[in-house]
């Protein structure tokens, strides 16, 4: 039997959304804690949402060792190229679905879309970033250090942002929706 486009499109977010899960769990429940014991407790570049300076990355690399390093791009790093795309794909989709049940104008409704994936360029960059200070490790990071930490705060803040755009949508088109139903059923005699 042949799904409807909606259908289609409602299990595409869902699957996408679950690969991104997975891939956000295997950051956090493997790669993000074996280098945590690495740095001795010192947070990663991807978990400081308020960003960070040179200094503090010079000893994170430093603790890490080349073993944590290796783990780091070789590991870590394919892992978090795998999940931006992911998020912004589910994310982005899921809020442009839910903002047209709500009603909410095309234009609203491409800012709003826009929102993760920004989210996830910014992730890439500061990926890429991490990429490359690990590579000249351990020549100083210097602008890197700035661009990655720029980036990590933009991403931080535009995931709450997207985050935040979801719920409301999705509390918009729930609204939309009963109300729409009830209206119907008055209608048409039942209630």
């Amino acid at each position: 039997m042949l799904l409807s486009r909606p259908r289609r499109v409602i299990l595409l977010i869902l699957l996408l959304s679950a690969a991104a899960a997975l891939v956000y769990l295997l950051m956090q429940l493997g790669t993000i804690p074996q280098l945590m014991r690495l740095t001795g407790g010192l947070p990663i570049p991807d978990l400081m949402p308020s960003g960070y300076d040179m200094q503090h990355l010079g000893e994170v690399f430093e603790r890490l060792g080349p073993e944590g390093r290796e783990l780091y791009l070789g590991r870590q790093l394919p892992l978090d190229m795998l999940y931006p795309g992911l998020f912004a794909a589910a994310c982005g989709m899921a809020i442009h679905r839910l903002a047209g049940v709500a009603g909410v104008g095309l234009l609203q409704r491409r800012v709003l879309t826009a929102l993760p994936i920004i989210t996830g360029a910014c992730d890439y960059l500061e990926n890429v970033c991490i990429a490359v200070m690990l590579l000249r490790h351990p020549e100083s990071p210097g602008a890197w250090a700035t661009l990655s930490s720029v980036a990590t705060v933009c991403k931080s803040v535009l995931t709450l942002c997207a985050v935040a755009a979801l719920c409301v949508v999705a509390v918009l088109a729930l609204v939309r929706s009963r109300r729409a139903g009830l209206s119907r059923a008055v209608r048409t005699g039942g209630l």
